[in-house]
């Protein structure tokens, strides 16, 4: 199986006679060019993009035409059978296979785009004079139209990325279609969004025939990565990617480990690695990047070397170089497809939100749950009687935001941060509006049903620049526990079989089960490489410093420049918050990237 160079893309336009053109065949960002079109029965161009052919399934009735772009474990007739079964477009299954995909649909009145509710594959919509645009990166439909980012949207990535921000994109004229809904338009007249009939998770599941269903949607989700692979790479420091890398060689035959040993001295991943390794035998090779491989922490923090441009400002743009160190040698290896164990954290262990929801749980728990996760019995006695819808939390949070005060039960609904004392007035009272705004008319159904899967979201928003990079290499970055059945299957468990603060992912360990020691599985450890993100603040200090002197963030109005300057020499002060800082150095060179594509393009 050989992969080209770069992410894959398309863009779907209606039955017009005056539909958009693209700008030209190659879009800037590291997206393949243009090498595929499929046409309405008018012969007019309905999706215009960039795909592999094993990564497409098309198929058509007399009245009706569906397209699968991405990773499909179903054949090309079962797809056809889902087509002519449905009642209409509207009512197709959005698990009507395994993997991770994209779904496209039209009859003679409507046309149907679907991404995944996990995240992994989003799906963005424009109207425009000619009718509407949908396509697969919201960085497509700003190139197409031409437009350039809201500069009032950075102070609300400056939190971070949350339930409410993923409703809008960088830029106003492109709106995102929310995880778990589809999109249905006429063929050439304006769109409607519409929730996609999903099946419900059931909770009935036990908890050992619930490990055996997660387990077979994982051999699914392989194989339909995996496609047609005689080789393929694997992360397996962790339970979660030891136990994806065994399905993988269980699949395929041969594997080409990989792990990247850390300059911590209290990660022991590689230590855990060389185990799973000789527990996987012989048909598996073992490549180590040392740490002297690696670079540091902030050492590449210009995206805009990269030629590469995101849809969002998350901190994995910052550390893709380092990230993907190992990828290139897979690729040299004859591996086109990476599996990670990505995912892994947020289907298996608990969040505070579940013990708040669930007394009976905490009560079981209640030493750990005070200790580990901070959850005490007032805060199990608010949840408890606390009635807040989650628009309702979000305004009641903005308000206290744009008052610098602590958000009212902070951990019912979500997590949102608090504030970085870097951050200006001016930008609180963005964020505050912003909140507001989202809080009006946001849905986000039964509080467990929410917590769970705008985990997984936000996993998947810093999987995705990690996908793009590793594309742009040739290989394709699989992370099957962030497929939507497999996630589903995982979420058909009650929390309570599914988490334990006193043994480490209990369930994960029984789905590998069959694969791996219980040695192996009886890890309670978990790499985290902080000392080495300190050292890159180290090694890296004048280099920010230059960052936030003049930066587009202070032009703005908002960040206190000194004042990050001081934090960044003295990273111990307890105001200095890493992850936040993460997420502001990601605002601002995801803004410089964007402002020089911008020139590129003659847009300023």
């Amino acid at each position: 199986m050989t992969r080209r160079h770069g992410e894959s893309w398309f863009v779907a336009l209606p039955d017009i006679e005056s539909a958009p053109a693209m700008p030209s065949p190659r879009p800037p960002g590291g997206f393949k060019a243009q090498s595929s079109r499929i046409s309405y029965q008018s012969g007019r161009t309905w999706l215009v993009g960039s795909w592999d052919q094993d990564e497409v399934i098309h198929a058509t009735t007399s009245d009706r035409s569906i397209v699968l772009l991405g990773s499909i474990s179903a054949s090309p007739q079962a797809i056809r059978d889902s087509l002519h079964g449905a009642s209409s477009v509207r009512a197709l299954d959005p698990l009507m296979a395994g993997g991770s995909f994209h779904s496209l649909a039209h009859d003679e009145e409507f046309v149907r785009v679907e991404g995944t509710r996990s995240g992994t594959k989003r799906v963005y919509v424009t109207q425009t004079g000619n009718g509407w645009i949908i396509a697969s990166h919201a960085q497509l439909l700003a190139w197409v139209l031409n437009e350039t980012y809201s500069k009032s949207r950075l102070a609300s990535r400056l939190l971070g990325v949350h339930a409410g921000s993923r409703q809008n994109t960088m830029w106003p004229s492109v709106s995102t279609v929310p995880p778990g809904s589809f999109i249905i338009a006429n063929r050439g007249a304006p769109f409607a969004t519409e929730l996609a009939r999903s099946p419900q998770e059931s909770i009935s599941l036990s908890f050992s025939s619930g490990s055996e269903v997660i387990r077979e949607e994982l051999r699914q989700s392989v194989k339909a990565h995996s496609s047609n692979a005689s080789l393929v790479s694997a992360d397996v420091s962790g339970i979660d990617s030891a136990c994806v890398a065994s399905i993988g060689l269980e699949c395929v035959g041969q594997l080409e480990a990989l792990t990247m040993a850390s300059r911590d001295p209290g990660d022991d991943d590689l230590t855990w690695s060389r185990q799973v390794v000789g527990e996987l035998g012989s048909a598996v090779r073992h490549t180590v990047i040392e740490p002297a491989e690696l670079p540091f922490f902030y050492d590449h923090i210009d995206i805009s070397d990269s030629g590469l441009l995101f849809d969002e400002p998350t901190p994995t743009i910052l550390d893709i170089p380092r990230q993907v160190a190992g990828y290139l040698d897979m690729a040299k290896l004859g591996s086109r497809t990476h599996f990670t164990g990505m995912g892994g954290d947020h289907l298996f262990t608990p969040l505070p939100q579940h013990y708040l929801g669930d007394p009976v749980m905490w009560w079981k728990e209640r030493r750990e749950a005070r200790t580990s996760i901070g959850v005490g019995l007032s805060g199990i006695i608010r949840g408890a009687f606390s009635r807040r819808t989650y628009s309702n939390w979000l305004r009641h949070s903005a308000h206290a935001i744009s008052s610098d005060q602590t958000v009212p039960d902070a951990l019912m609904w979500e997590f949102l941060p608090s504030v970085p004392s870097w951050v200006t007035t001016d930008a609180r009272a963005q964020v505050a509006a912003e909140l507001l705004e989202e809080g009006h008319d946001l849905r986000a159904g039964k509080l467990l049903d929410h917590l769970q899967w705008n985990s997984v979201q936000s996993g998947t928003e810093a999987l995705r620049p990690l996908e793009q990079a590793t594309a742009a290499l040739g290989v394709h970055l699989a992370s099957p526990y962030f497929d939507d059945r497999v996630a589903r299957a995982a979420f058909g468990l009650s929390p309570r079989l599914r988490y334990s603060l006193r043994r480490y992912k209990p369930l994960l360990a029984e789905v590998a089960s069959p694969f791996l020691s219980d040695k192996t599985t009886s890890r309670n450890t978990k790499g985290m490489a902080v000392s080495d993100e300190y050292r890159g603040l180290e090694q890296n200090a004048e280099k920010l410093i230059q960052v936030f002197t003049n930066s587009v963030l202070s032009r703005e109005g908002l960040i206190d420049e000194p004042l990050l300057r001081r934090l960044i020499q003295w990273p111990t002060d307890p105001r200095m918050d890493l992850g936040m800082f993460d997420q502001t150095l990601a605002v601002e060179m995801w803004a410089r990237a964007q402002r020089e594509e911008e020139v590129q393009w003659g847009r300023v």
